[in-house]
């Protein structure tokens, strides 16, 4: 408690924390404690784990705190003017920080990367504006000098040239094919000066969209997958020095390359199979492409299994993340193994993240959360085998206050079988409560994983049983599992849904007479066309930034802009308009008898606020009754905690109205 007073204390001395609030005496929680975000927004350890550089919300914004470490003193802070916010952040040596800068827009959760680089000494001189569009106007920027109208990303730090980092800048020009225009992307990698800002080419991608880059320390070895301009299939490529690219000599399909070590020797990648089944491979790069040999296994799981791989002092992978399961061990004599066990043990029934560590691995930080813990950061000294505690995320939510969430599983009508979460108010018994369905959005490629998850906690405090499903097309499952659900937007995905609502009442958990369904984005179309599917089966139907009519979304959301996008929507949903239109709950509302509730952003432009103009056009149109609740400023999401705080209680009083008591 007192390291947390500490620096809860330091924090807010550079506009980070909000201000410490008592318990509150009252049994029921308040709304806004499950409104506030999280204190920290990231955290990362120095290269020799002497500092912390800590990013965290201030008011609508992020700032950074530099804080010594184990003295827990602020060294320095930076919060940027306007609405310019602290994204993500680097360490490119001991004393010297390297910012990817935000803007934090109404309308959207997260702040959104610029494009724009920053740096700063660790004592807070030495400030510079490194890179970005604004770097001729922007008189609040120490050393800027000219813009430049691209969007750079760092892809690593180097640990034996700790004055430059390897960094990738994004420029667009349209593109001119037939009758369409579309854009096309150039994304080259450079060395860049965290000093001066001044950048030098190293490679250029042999495709025109690429995702990612990996080089070793000397920016030698390189490897690179993305796509052509019309090309949705993945390619990876890899380089020596000046030599050409050349395609990987083995099958990169469903690959991910995810590390060259710094001397450049091996290579490791994550493939996922058709099946889900997926492997960590380990490729010793040849001297010269003509000898290239194929990579071999180091480890395989099934799905979902094979997370965040940990790599050892001497970058060799020692452990790997499996969802919620404790970490499984590749290398158990490492020592970063023993100390990860060491903390699973200690911390029995919570999962144990590293999320970073000093080069020579004596300091580790982690972090670790639960179904009822939102997450706490340690700091692990190799050398007493000891980790402090850093602080809480959401120290003002009592972890033994908060719902537990049963991962369970069962069968869907055709026999497939569906992963589901099932979180239970506290101090009541699971037979005849009102239950929240609650469908998680996307719907391909998306999931929901067991942990701490606000919704879910808020509705369980006010005495709701919550059901979440990973559908099929859900993520986590393998590439055939989420084909399953292309073209089945109002088909065989909300049968999923449907029947695991159906199960919670015939095992008596839920009462059959009080049960509504909750999403947002897909979800609020999967809750709508849920209710309008199965007119018996929910009392309420609540959409938040939700989809009802498939053509409107297709003429609207910012996804069409993109050629991949309109590829996406006619894979997942359907290719022509007629076929659309039978799967959009618009177009079905005569058979709808659940109360519905309409929440929205007027931002939003994934699915556009045109989404609930049109539902509210047609239920009026039909004389059904609704309640309404439009944020200006949203977005997809509402942002600011006081929007929050108002969504979780017009949600709480409709619920009450509803399915309550």
């Amino acid at each position: 408690m007192k390291a947390l007073l500490q620096l809860c204390w330091v924090l807010s001395a550079v506009g980070i924390a909000h201000a410490a609030e008592p318990a509150a005496s009252a049994a029921l929680i308040p709304a806004k404690d499950f409104a506030r975000y999280p204190t920290f927004n990231d955290v990362q350890l120095s290269p020799q784990g002497d500092y912390l550089a800590i990013s965290g919300r201030a008011g609508t914004s992020y700032s950074l705190a530099i804080i010594k470490w184990p003295e827990k003193k602020l060294v320095s802070g930076l919060q940027f003017a306007g609405d310019s916010a602290v994204g993500a952040v680097f360490w490119t040596s001991n004393d010297r920080v390297l910012i990817e800068m935000a803007v934090q827009e109404f309308g959207n959760d997260d702040p959104l990367p610029t494009g724009e680089l920053f740096a700063m000494n660790v004592d807070g001189s030495g400030k510079q504006y490194l890179y970005g569009y604004q770097g001729a106007t922007s008189s609040f920027r120490p050393g800027a000098k000219t813009g430049e109208f691209g969007v750079a990303e760092v892809v690593k730090t180097l640990s034996s040239d700790p004055q430059h980092a390897l960094v990738t800048v994004e420029t667009e020009t349209t593109v001119s094919s037939g009758e369409e225009f579309f854009t096309s992307h150039f994304t080259p990698l450079y060395s860049l000066n965290v000093l001066s800002g001044s950048k030098q080419l190293i490679a250029r991608a042999p495709m025109r969209t690429p995702s990612a880059y990996l080089a070793d320390d000397a920016a030698k070895t390189l490897i690179v997958t993305g796509t052509d301009d019309q090309s949705y299939e993945p390619k990876t490529y890899w380089r020596q020095g000046d030599a050409d690219w050349q395609r990987l000599p083995f099958d990169s399909k469903g690959l991910e390359p995810i590390r060259i070590t710094a001397d450049g020797s091996r290579a490791y990648f994550r493939q996922e199979e058709p099946s889900g089944r997926e492997c960590l491979l380990e490729w010793q790069l040849p001297q010269t492409p003509a000898v290239a040999g194929k990579p071999r296994e180091v480890v395989c799981k099934p799905s979902t299994f094979l997370g965040r791989v940990y790599f050892s002092r001497e970058e060799r992978p020692f452990a790997y993340s499996q969802g919620e399961r404790p970490a499984g061990f590749i290398d158990v004599e490492a020592a970063e193994s023993r100390a990860l066990a060491s903390l699973q043990a200690q911390f029995a029934g919570q999962i144990v993240t590293r999320i970073g560590t000093s080069r020579n691995h004596n300091r580790q930080l982690y972090f670790v959360r639960s179904d009822q813990n939102s997450g706490e950061y340690y700091l692990y000294d190799a050398d007493t085998r000891n980790a402090s505690f850093l602080d809480a995320a959401q120290a003002w939510l009592e972890p033994d206050r908060m719902a537990t969430m049963k991962a369970l599983s069962y069968k869907a009508r055709d026999g497939l079988e569906i992963d589901a979460f099932l979180t239970l108010p506290q101090g009541r018994a699971p037979e005849d409560l009102p239950l929240v369905v609650m469908p998680h959005g996307g719907p391909i490629g998306v999931s929901d994983r067991w942990g701490f998850d606000s919704d879910a906690q808020f509705l369980a405090s006010r005495g709701y049983a919550v059901l979440q499903m990973n559908y099929r097309g859900s993520g986590g499952q393998g590439e055939a599992f989420e084909k399953k659900g292309f073209g089945e937007w109002g088909g065989k995905i909300i049968d999923d849904i449907t029947d695991g609502a159906r199960w919670a009442v015939a095992s008596g958990l839920a009462d059959p007479k009080r049960m509504c369904i909750f999403g947002a984005s897909y979800g609020g179309y999967a809750a709508l066309m849920s209710a309008v599917r199965e007119p018996d089966l929910y009392r309420c139907a609540i959409g938040f930034a939700g989809i009802y009519d498939l053509n409107l979304l297709i003429a609207d959301s910012d996804v069409t802009k993109k050629a991949s996008g309109r590829q996406f929507w006619s894979d997942s949903i359907a290719a022509t308009p007629e076929a659309r239109a039978k799967q959009s709950p618009i177009n079905q509302l005569d058979r709808l008898k659940a109360a519905v509730m309409i929440i929205h952003g007027e931002r939003d432009v994934r699915a556009p606020y045109s989404q609930a103009l049109a539902l509210r056009k047609a239920l009026e149109a039909r004389g059904k009754p609704y309640a309404w609740l439009v944020n200006s400023e949203g977005g997809h999401g509402f942002f600011d905690e006081k929007s929050r705080t108002d969504f979780y209680e017009k949600l709480e009083a409709f619920l009450e109205k509803q399915i309550g008591k």
